[in-house]
């Protein structure tokens, strides 16, 4: 009798729990949007994705012995948040530390990690899971342990993370700091 590898637990829960990830997504996306709505913040889009199979299969193999489970990967469902100012990033980045629980350890602002003057991948990443109030609602049963992925970033810096994709390498280039 052969025991099943990591890899294959993970990518069963996987299938077992997608649509719960799917679910919880919409729903933080659709949370989200309205709580902008009534902070009257404008955004240029707001979306949110499942990580396919192949890709969630890809990422386990690349990593290696860093995923025992399926809920150490915090990016299975994710939402994305595109405004059209800086300023605004951090008006969704309010709402978002307000509405939800947010895992600090895993949650990363890379706007912090470029200095000024170079361009690069700016982008705040919150990794989140509802707040005990939202999870004890008959709707989110099931919801109230699992983990996505939020970005949020300005309409240039999603340009520039395009940009940096299509082109097949990340790019720090700089310019002079009078500029």
């Amino acid at each position: 009798m052969s025991t099943l590898s990591t890899k294959d637990n993970i990518m069963n829960e996987y299938t077992q729990k997608r649509g719960l990830y799917e679910h919880l997504s919409a729903s933080v996306l659709q949370i989200t949007e309205g709580l902008m709505k009534k902070e009257g913040i404008k955004y240029a889009s707001a979306m949110f994705r499942i990580k396919d199979s192949g890709s969630l299969s890809e990422k386990i193999h690349r990593k290696g012995d860093k995923y025992k489970s399926l809920s150490d990967i915090t990016d299975i469902g994710g939402v994305r948040i595109i405004t059209y100012y800086a300023n605004d990033v951090d008006r969704v980045a309010e709402l978002i530390e307000r509405e939800f629980k947010v895992d600090n350890e895993n949650s990363i602002d890379k706007r912090k990690t470029l200095e000024p003057n170079v361009f690069g991948y700016l982008s705040l990443h919150y990794v989140i899971c509802l707040d005990d109030r939202r999870a004890a609602l008959p709707e989110y049963e099931n919801l109230e342990d699992l983990k996505i992925e939020v970005q949020i970033r300005s309409i240039l810096q999603h340009s520039w993370a395009e940009m940096e994709h299509d082109m097949g390498h990340k790019s720090n280039i700089e310019v002079p700091k009078e500029i």
